[in-house]
C-alpha cells in the first residue's frame, strides 16, 4: 500500500517533517478512468484530503503516456509532431510530458548536486 512521505498542503507542518507515526488516515478511493481505483488519505494535522496521485508526475493527466519511450525519442532529435504521431496523442500532451519528464530531471539534478564531490581545484 503506498504510504505518503509528507503533507502535500504547504501551510501544514507535515509539509516539511511529517513525524514517523502515522500521520494520516486511509479516507477510500476515487475512480478515474485513466488510473482506476487511486487511494485517498487526510492528514491528521490540517485536515486536508489527498491522493496518492498528489505525489505522481502524472497528477491532473487524463491519458498515460510511456516516459520511458518517450524520453528515447527525445534523445534521438525526434520533432514533437513525430512523437505525438507514434505516440498517438496530440502534440500539446507530449509537451506537456516533455515539460514534466524536464522539471523532475532538473529537481532530481538539483537535489544531488551538492553530493557531488569535485577532484580538481
Amino acid at each position: 500500500m503506498f504510504n505518503p512521505p509528507f503533507c502535500p498542503n504547504p501551510d501544514c507542518t507535515f509539509h516539511v517533517h511529517p513525524p514517523d507515526l502515522p500521520w494520516f488516515v486511509h479516507v477510500g478511493f476515487h475512480d478515474t478512468l485513466c488510473f482506476g481505483p487511486v487511494p485517498r488519505f487526510r492528514c491528521s494535522r490540517c485536515g486536508k484530503s489527498f491522493s496518492s496521485q498528489s505525489f505522481s508526475v502524472d497528477y491532473y493527466a487524463k491519458r498515460k503516456i510511456d516516459y520511458p519511450t518517450l524520453e528515447n525519442f527525445l534523445a534521438s532529435s525526434m520533432s514533437i509532431r513525430s512523437m505525438s504521431r507514434n505516440l498517438g496523442c496530440s502534440c500539446l500532451s507530449t509537451l506537456n510530458r516533455l515539460d514534466r519528464l524536464s522539471r523532475q530531471s532538473l529537481a532530481c539534478h538539483a537535489s544531488l548536486r551538492p553530493r557531488a564531490r569535485r577532484r580538481e581545484n
